[in-house]
């Protein structure tokens, strides 16, 4: 792919299907021992976890605040001596606060993962989410649209770089369809239908369905990459965010980033609902003329064990942008 802004002198890009993938491969890579943990922040969707149980690799949590802030007490509290990473996550494209963390990662000889699947093309003091961690996972077919499309940047504080492996892929062109089909509802205006769902539950199996995504980054890929172009693009996400921020009742809902940084390009607009969510979600689709999605699908042992992080959950609503 032309022009990707990812690839410099010190960070390694290699390109994958899906940001599971990528997350796979440097797992994989850092060679963790069956009884060794990663710590993920509770909020998290469900389909994260598939690469960590497809290597039996255990995970343990900790917690996120209301503003989406990694909780430093809780990290930690859940660090043992089996711990090898921490990974956190770049929400909707706006920059975690990293420092603390990174030292803590230091001082443990930890390895930190950037999970910026939701901010490609987003920075923070011009630098680049993604590659402020060890390691960070993109999924630019969040931001642009292709049928797939995500990649793993080893960056310089680490020397995983000569243990990434190839995968044996499997050929398929279902992205492909997928990927046609949501062309000819946008064309009709198919998606701006409110929501029937008070939760959109992604099923369980997620949690260990990594192997139906291993799969060829699309042939297409590349081409609509190529022709996109990225500094129009960024500034369209900027100007439709700003725009639906001004447009939300802020008696109804509150928005998790009330405020745009320079070089945050965001995935969503984000807001925790006040009332009925279902009802919120109907209006607010007719009333701006836009579609809502909750987000995420907690895992399983989340929702049966942290009340506060299934409570977020409950009173999410994102606005794509």
């Amino acid at each position: 792919m032309k022009d990707f802004p990812y690839k410099n002198k010190s960070s390694e890009v290699y390109f994958f299907s899906y940001g599971r993938l990528a997350l796979y491969a440097a797992l994989k890579a850092m060679a963790i021992k069956p009884g060794e943990n990663v710590l993920l922040p509770a909020y998290i969707c469900n389909s994260v976890l598939s690469p960590f149980n497809a290597l039996d690799i255990k995970v343990k949590y900790y917690l996120i605040d209301e503003k989406l802030n990694a909780n430093i007490a809780s990290i930690k509290q859940q660090i043992d001596d089996r711990t090898r990473a921490i990974l956190v996550v770049n929400y909707f494209g706006f920059p975690q606060k990293l420092d603390e963390i990174k030292m803590i990662c230091r001082e443990r000889k930890l390895v930190c993962i950037e999970d910026n699947a939701h901010g490609f093309l987003s920075a923070e003091s011009g630098q680049l989410l993604g590659t402020r961690g060890d390691i960070g996972i993109l999924s630019f077919r969040k931001t642009i649209s292709v049928p797939n499309g995500a990649a793993l940047l080893i960056n310089d504080a680490t020397k995983l770089a000569e243990k990434i492996k190839p995968f044996i892929y499997k050929k398929t062109i279902d992205d492909e369809i997928r990927f046609f089909l949501r062309a000819v509802k946008i064309m009709f205006g198919k998606l701006a239908v409110p929501s029937q769902k008070i939760y959109r539950e992604d099923p369980p199996e997620e949690e260990n369905n990594f192997h139906k995504y291993m799969k060829q980054i699309s042939f297409l890929t590349a081409k609509l990459y190529d022709k996109a172009e990225l500094g129009r693009l960024a500034r369209q996400k900027r100007e439709r965010y700003s725009q639906l921020l001004k447009n939300i009742d802020r008696e109804r809902a509150k928005p998790i980033f009330s405020d745009l940084p320079d070089g945050v390009v965001p995935m969503s607009l984000c807001v925790w609902v006040n009332g009925d969510r279902e009802k919120y979600i109907r209006d607010t689709c007719v009333e701006l003329g836009t579609r809502t999605y909750p987000w995420p699908s907690l895992p399983l042992d989340v929702q049966d064990k942290f009340a506060d992080q299934m409570m977020l959950y409950k009173n999410l609503v994102c606005f794509p942008v």
